[in-house]
């Protein structure tokens, strides 16, 4: 038996060696086979079950997070141990946070396959999370009422979303949250239904923390109109625990999501900002909650950068950037010559405006901002508060475009921050990615565009959702691709440094790359800035000044021939030229310069 930080998990023991884990700062035991877990930040979390004969979980307290279960074969018994109900395949389960939770197989069924998703929902989930109640705090959704179509996606999604959450990484649980959400729209409840007071306490008090992360219980029961002692009775009741650890949690979730999205440049400046006082006690309480210290986050923003860093410059975020699904509009626009189409805004917009080029070509720019060509399959992005100046390209004639006008949630900080970044102003070349990610980023951005333009409130949401899920796949291939010519750069390096002393060639450094000779003289000349072969012989050069210049070699013709010259004079013009002294002079000088490309990478 091993406790959570809520209620009693009882597991069956079965034989097999014990592995511990760690949960919100507590040790639990659990033997091996029974629910597997994976944890790094309590976002999201998730697991493929196969129901062992004896295995139950029986959770009387709940848990703080949401659950869901989806059965994939067999059938479960889950309800909250007074009202069970049996799950067949295609039939959902969910749990708000403090609803009891007891789930185990069926004694009549021969297994039970499901999928498990503990989650917190983002701030907007609200109306995606109202599903038919079977007892309070307990929802039921049976996928069949859905076109079979809809019923295979959320099973593929919340099987991709359960493996997004094995990968360990920020961008793994992004990915994983995206595709939660885009099931939680699939299920979305055709009539809203009425709430009862308890569900609408909670809306209540989720709001005014919302407007104030400081509320204690005084202000709460004032603002409520309740005396202290029956707002402290119903919030304990609907939240299990009192306001006070409800407000530092959320203090904590905001300093988290701040750190995350690198909104925050230290530890002190999200403690002050989420309204800790003392950061020494701000790192103290986000352990014992998260099990890792806040700066941890900090190590994590891309490309290694300090936190805070890829969103300064003269252009700021603009008030109102985190408003919700609302705030995205968009759709498609054709220009054609003779068309007086020329958007000038020296101040800006509020929101992010994103372009996407389908045809022709257009011409993106602004005070103060290099004027950039944006042709067919490349992004563009403007910051809230860059000056934009946008038109079509004379020369060509005609432009056909997307546009999406949006405002970014916090969690979309990392999603934002393309390189480079020109005050304001970014552009991505979809044609450095991989086919089939080209085809999905234009597809979701095109049902973005399309979505944008409709009323209905989950229209928006899910324009939202795939504008996400396309900035998601952008990052994603913007890693590998950078991680592709970090490992391209350092074989090619190896490969020169143990052919020093040979003569290169194009065709011979194209065999050692696996790529045709054009291949690898575009790839190489994209990666180095330079040719093969000038790249090549200043690097052979760079090392010969270093043996020269470390006393290894006691000549220049000793150097030439370590370093593959096989004529001293050509070798002395050559290092003369790049060097500007000729290579006699080189002996006790620094082993450093700037023409030495081992230097340089």
């Amino acid at each position: 038996m091993g406790r959570t930080h809520r209620g009693i998990l009882r597991v069956v023991p079965f034989s097999g060696l014990r592995r511990f884990d760690k949960i919100e700062g507590m040790e639990r035991r659990y033997p091996k086979g029974a629910e597997s877990h994976r944890y790094v930040f309590p976002e999201i979390i998730g697991g493929h079950y196969w129901a062992q004969p004896k295995y139950a979980i029986e959770r009387p307290k709940g848990r703080y997070d949401w659950l869901l279960l989806l059965t994939l074969s067999g059938e479960g018994l889950v309800g909250d141990g007074k009202t069970m109900r049996r799950l067949a395949p295609g039939q959902m389960m969910l749990f708000a946070p403090g609803a009891p939770q007891f789930y185990r197989k069926h004694p009549e069924a021969k297994g039970w396959e499901s999928l498990w998703v503990h989650f917190y929902p983002r701030t907007d989930w609200a109306p995606l999370l109202a599903w038919p109640k079977m007892v309070r705090g307990v929802g039921a959704f049976d996928s069949a009422v859905l076109p079979e179509a809809a019923q295979r996606a959320i099973r593929a999604e919340l099987r991709e979303a359960v493996c997004r959450t094995l990968d360990g990484t920020p961008l793994g649980d992004a990915q994983a949250m995206n595709l939660l959400e885009r099931v939680f729209l699939r299920c979305r409840p055709v009539k809203p239904r009425p709430k009862d007071e308890h569900e609408a306490f909670a809306e209540r008090i989720r709001e005014l923390f919302q407007r104030n992360p400081a509320n204690t219980e005084e202000t709460l029961a004032r603002q409520l109109g309740l005396s202290r002692a029956v707002c402290a009775r119903r919030f304990r009741e609907c939240f299990g625990m009192t306001p006070t650890v409800y407000g530092e949690r959320y203090r904590l979730e905001q300093a988290k999501r701040m750190l995350a999205a690198g909104l925050a440049a230290t530890v002190g400046e999200a403690a002050q900002v989420a309204g800790f006082r003392n950061a020494s006690y701000f790192a103290k309480r986000f352990r014992g909650i998260y099990g890792v210290v806040p700066s941890t986050l900090l190590k994590e923003t891309p490309e290694g950068r300090p936190a805070g860093a890829q969103q300064r410059g003269k252009w700021k975020m603009g008030p109102g950037t985190d408003r919700g699904p609302q705030g995205v509009t968009g759709g498609f626009c054709a220009i054609r010559p003779g068309m007086p189409y020329h958007i000038r805004r020296p101040q800006g917009r509020r929101d992010w405006l994103l372009f996407l080029t389908l045809s022709g070509e257009g011409l993106l720019g602004g005070r103060g901002i290099d004027t950039v060509r944006l042709g067919p399959g490349k992004l563009g992005l403007y910051a809230p508060g860059a000056p934009q100046d946008y038109r079509m390209t004379p020369s060509v004639g005609h432009w056909d475009f997307l546009w999406l006008h949006f405002r970014a949630p916090v969690e979309w900080g990392p999603l934002l921050t393309w390189r480079p970044m020109s005050e304001g102003l970014n552009v991505l070349d979809l044609s450095a990615f991989r086919e089939e990610a080209q085809r999905e980023i234009g597809v979701r951005l095109r049902a973005a565009a399309r979505h944008a333009r409709g009323y209905a409130p989950w229209e928006a949401r899910l324009t939202r959702n795939l504008l996400e899920r396309a900035l998601l796949r952008c990052l994603l291939e913007e890693q590998n691709g950078r991680k592709e010519e970090d490992a391209f750069a350092e074989r090619m390096q190896a490969h020169l440094f143990r052919t020093l002393h040979r003569p290169q060639t194009v065709a011979a450094l194209a065999r050692a790359a696996g790529l045709s000779p054009s291949r690898f003289a575009h790839r190489f000349t994209e990666t180095f800035g330079e040719s093969p072969l000038a790249y090549a012989e200043r690097y052979r050069l760079g090392r010969a000044r270093r043996l020269l210049c470390e006393g290894i070699c006691s000549s220049v013709k000793e150097a030439a021939f370590a370093v593959g010259f096989s004529d001293p004079l050509y070798f002395s013009r050559r290092f003369h030229r790049l060097y500007g002294v000729p290579p006699s002079r080189c002996t006790g000088d620094e082993a450093q310069g700037d023409g030495d490309p081992s230097t340089e990478q």
